[in-house]
């Protein structure tokens, strides 16, 4: 047994990392690289965004912890609302060290809500990339003392808004100044007493992923010339993170452990997300809706949209879940639910299951099966290149109790160009155009690295699911982390190497 210090890079890209340590330009991920235990990660399948951290941290898939889009469908319901992290069930792992007695330090640990009963201390949402909490501690009275030292994160709002003023060299200023700053955080909190599980989060990767990737990728179409002056801000974040990950390396000792996660990966964002509301209502169509009906919906949906205004009205200040909340139309056999934009996600209005459902549970399979199909069939209008790589049905994934709260089917888009039409005989053709900020989207794949004491440097041979590391980092301190979907992954941190009996000994 021993001490765990475990260093989260969020959405920090595997394939560029490997680039740039073969360029020598990221030191500190070298040497890990070298030294230590890696392996690639497996997230959750078609729910990575959102559902890999509360996955990690509680060891469990989304279809038990229930969280996958910071917007979703809510199960019992036809609306779609604000979820935070407070919606993730399930202990957390340093929820189930600190309930073992272990002291645990956890700095801004992406979705995931301040622990009651802590050992030790937390820190939320001070520097993480798209804060969904206000920043806190855990105790509460930390956070004056940290504000009055380390200050607010650089980041002023998102980092969208500075992409959406084009200010570019601001936000990589402001990247390497938080990633430094949460630096300085860390190591002050690192020095203050030798914690069994300190845990820290660099979400400043995240966002040059989401916000630099038009500036890192020669192919992209819609370059912003007034960036070029910029240069390659992706990297430079990457490298501003090595750096600090560097300094804050040298403040463990060297018979603590070191895990260190890339998340998941970035790319250029292509993806079909945006045509699929209409792709969607063109299928419904195809089977056939009688207008009358169509009428007595649309006065519905009018009618259920001013109950949901009043409802806001009366929510309480401090509850800002059913802010913005919408109401799909409860009339359809399916329709489109949120899952951020890397994956479309569809759901069957299901008898039995959703209040008004219309399609019978003998008949899910085959309308599933059908769904499936209609979007596999689609092409680009233009040059007829499929546009689905395939489609994922929820059921074949890990099961859960909260497995009727996420789409039943999620479609994995073919992302090497950007999709600006659909076409098949179901649907004819559909056009539009992605309007949003972010030029970079997410890659499902993750790489971790671990450094343990007299353990020697390789690569394993097989993937790690995620939730296999917090049962891996409990088993390491001594402490079995219960009803999870995990397993301890005994060769990421081999146990310490027995101590050498003393001269005599027999």
């Amino acid at each position: 047994m021993g001490r765990v210090v475990v260093v989260g890079l969020d959405a920090m890209d595997a394939s560029i990392v490997g680039s740039l340590v073969d360029r020598g330009e990221l030191p500190t991920l070298a040497g890990l690289l070298r030294d230590g235990v890696r392996a690639p990660t497996h997230n959750p399948d078609g729910l990575v965004v959102g559902g890999v951290w509360p996955s990690f941290a509680t060891a469990t898939w989304p279809a038990r912890h229930g969280f996958y889009c910071f917007r979703q469908f809510e199960a019992g319901t036809y609306r779609i609302r604000r979820f935070t992290p407070y919606d993730v069930h399930g202990p957390t792992l340093w929820s189930a060290l600190s309930e073992a007695g272990k002291r645990c330090c956890i700095v801004d640990a992406p979705l995931t809500a301040p622990a009651r009963g802590l050992r030790g201390v937390q820190v939320v949402d001070w520097g993480t990339h798209d804060r969904m909490l206000e920043p806190s501690t855990v105790p509460e009275a930390l956070l004056d003392e940290l504000l009055a030292q380390h200050a607010s994160h650089p980041v002023l709002g998102k980092c969208d808004d500075y992409a959406a003023r084009g200010d570019w060299a601001g936000l990589q200023t402001a990247l390497a100044r938080g990633a430094a700053a949460k630096t300085d955080l860390c190591i002050g909190l690192l020095d203050r007493e030798p914690w069994d599980l300190f845990l820290a989060v660099y979400g400043e990767t995240h966002c040059a992923g989401h916000q630099f990737w038009s500036l890192h990728d020669p192919a992209w179409g819609r370059r912003d010339p007034a960036s070029d002056a910029v240069g390659d801000a992706l990297v430079a974040t990457y490298a501003a993170v090595d750096r600090q990950l560097g300094r804050l390396l040298e403040h463990v000792d060297p018979v603590t452990s070191i895990v260190v996660l890339l998340s998941h990966g970035i790319g250029p964002h292509h993806d079909g997300d945006h045509l699929v509301a209409e792709i969607v209502r063109r299928l419904e169509g195809s089977l056939g809706l009688a207008s009358p009906l169509r009428r007595a919906v649309e006065v519905g949906a009018r009618r259920a949209d001013r109950i949901r205004r009043a409802v806001q009205r009366r929510v309480r200040p401090g509850d800002r879940r059913l802010v913005g909340a919408t109401n799909v139309d409860g009339s359809r056999r399916f329709f489109p639910v949120p899952n951020n934009e890397l994956y479309a996600g569809v759901r069957v209005n299901l008898r039995g299951r959703e209040p008004r459902g219309r399609v019978e549970p003998a008949d899910l399979d085959a309308t599933l099966g059908w769904l499936a199909e209609r979007f596999l069939e689609l092409v680009d209008a233009d040059d007829g290149r499929p546009l689905v790589h395939r489609v994922i049905r929820t059921d074949d994934l890990p099961g859960g109790e909260r497995r009727d709260h996420l789409p039943d089917l999620l479609i994995d888009w073919h992302r090497e160009q950007p999709v600006t039409s659909a076409a098949s005989p179901a649907i004819g053709v559909v056009r539009g155009t992605y309007s949003g900020i972010r030029t970079g989207d997410h890659r499902p794949a993750g790489l971790v690295v671990a450094r343990a004491p007299g353990a020697p440097g390789r690569m394993l041979t097989r993937a790690i699911d995620v939730v296999d590391l917090a049962p891996t980092i409990a088993a390491h301190l001594g402490v079995t982390f219960e009803d999870v979907d995990g397993v301890p992954v005994p060769d990421l941190l081999a146990p310490d190497p027995p101590a050498a009996a003393p001269a005599g000994a027999t």
